[in-house]
């Protein structure tokens, strides 16, 4: 709401009192009059428990930028590759759309890009007039769509720019892209693809992948509408509106619990065309209300989950891909992965089909992540864990049933230190331990 603050004895200070209950846990942030952009301050919010008897919070200096920076001009090229949506029918040059890009240096209007000849990177050069050195630009790219054809492009589309139009930077969690400006003059971010979504990443059409997800739901019940497992059920919420679209607009990714160790899982078949990305947060509902993990405003950073179904090689997937477990959390940041470079991959023969094999993981040496591939005959309830040279566990990648056919799971392990380390993995009555070694 608009609760203008005041300086009385102008001194720069800007006060209000507010009546909050007792214990409260506040979120907040400053704004002031808009001017030539969006002035909210950046992330992460302020937070402020209320004392018994009340309190000030500390006085702050606004966006927390207590530097008085001098101020600089110069010209910004904005480039993006619009290949990847072009492959995929998504972004359509020939039938009239054309792409922008908006930011706090255009007061988020747009501003139209013109392609390059013979490619699908579109640019623009765009000067800036003294704003604070050092100062970052927050931008993105904007699909303006010909308007008469896009509810067929899109079933169930919407006139909803963010969700259908915007770029939605992937390994930001759908937050604003960010350049910082320095000290001015002619500065040339790099090209992007729309929506980080590299060209190898695109499942072909006649592709399909399921891609499993799983959740940790143990500190949702101690939430403040604690998840009780008995009554409420858990969802995961694909929040990519075309990805979505493109689709048939499937219902929510309902989560379940088969062995009661509070890991929910559950699947989503994608069919080609689409790409390889999935934003998405969790939701639970019970009687009476719905809890989700929030998503904190338009363009905050990693306001929602994001990760990639990895290729074996450019537009080559495994038919099954197990996503790293994920933590219930009730704010952000969420987990936002870097797009992963789609390049073809030295891995591994799994051997026979209708055999129980676990490949060697690939690539081996690794830093920081590596993919582990494995072959299910049969449907089997399976374990994949990571063990240290103790023989001391170290992170469970997957613990549920599985159906048959071919597997693969990435292992990130940026938290952990250099060394040999083995992986188990056990389905059925089968049983394989392998090595492998984490360089840093």
């Amino acid at each position: 709401t608009a609760d203008t603050l005041t300086d009385g004895n102008t001194d720069s200070i800007y006060t209000k009192t507010f009546t909050l209950l007792e214990n409260a846990n506040v979120n907040y942030k400053f704004y002031k009059t808009v001017r030539g952009g969006s002035d909210w301050e950046g992330d992460p919010n302020r937070v402020f428990t209320v004392p018994v008897g009340g309190g000030n919070p500390d006085t702050v200096y606004f966006d927390r930028d207590e530097v008085v920076d001098a101020l600089v001009s110069g010209q910004v090229l904005w480039r993006v590759d619009m290949t990847t949506f072009e492959n995929l029918g998504w972004f359509r040059r020939l039938s009239g759309d054309s792409v922008e890009v908006r930011g706090n240096f255009n007061g988020w209007s747009g501003t139209k890009l013109e392609r390059v000849p013979s490619t699908e990177v579109y640019e623009l050069l765009l000067p800036f007039d003294l704003s604070p050195a050092n100062s970052d630009f927050s931008y993105k790219f904007f699909m303006d769509l010909d308007t008469n054809g896009i509810a067929a492009r899109f079933p169930g589309y919407v006139d909803d720019p963010d969700g259908f139009r915007y770029d939605h930077p992937t390994e930001r969690g759908d937050g604003n892209r960010q350049f910082n400006i320095g000290s001015g003059g002619n500065l040339e971010p790099p090209i992007v693809y729309f929506s980080s979504i590299n060209p190898g990443g695109v499942i072909l059409a006649g592709d399909t992948v399921t891609a499993t997800f799983q959740v940790d739901m143990r500190p949702a019940m101690a939430y403040i509408n604690p998840f009780v497992p008995s009554t409420d059920t858990a969802f995961i919420v694909w929040n990519d509106d075309p990805s979505r679209s493109k689709q048939g607009n499937p219902p929510n990714v309902r989560l379940s619990d088969a062995n009661s160790d509070s890991i929910y899982t559950g699947n989503l078949t994608i069919a080609g065309p689409a790409h390889y990305n999935l934003l998405y947060f969790v939701r639970f509902e019970q009687p009476g209300g719905t809890s989700e993990e929030e998503g904190a405003g338009l363009g905050a950073q990693f306001g929602y989950r994001s990760r990639y179904i990895t290729p074996t090689s450019p537009n080559t997937f495994t038919r099954n891909f197990t996503l790293p477990i994920d933590v219930w959390k009730a704010d952000p940041p969420y987990p936002a992965e870097t797009p992963p470079l789609v390049t073809a991959i030295e891995k591994a023969p799994l051997g026979p089909p209708d055999q129980f094999t676990l490949a060697q993981n690939y690539p081996n040496p690794f830093n920081p992540s590596t993919n582990i591939r494995y072959n299910l005959p049969s449907q089997a309830r399976v374990i994949l864990k990571i063990f240290n040279l103790l023989g001391q566990e170290v992170a469970t990648l997957v613990n549920g049933t599985q159906v048959a056919g071919e597997h693969m799971v990435v292992f990130e392990a940026g938290r952990l230190a250099a060394g040999i380390y083995f992986y188990s993995l056990h389905a059925g009555e089968f049983r394989e331990v392998r090595k492998m070694l984490l360089l840093k």
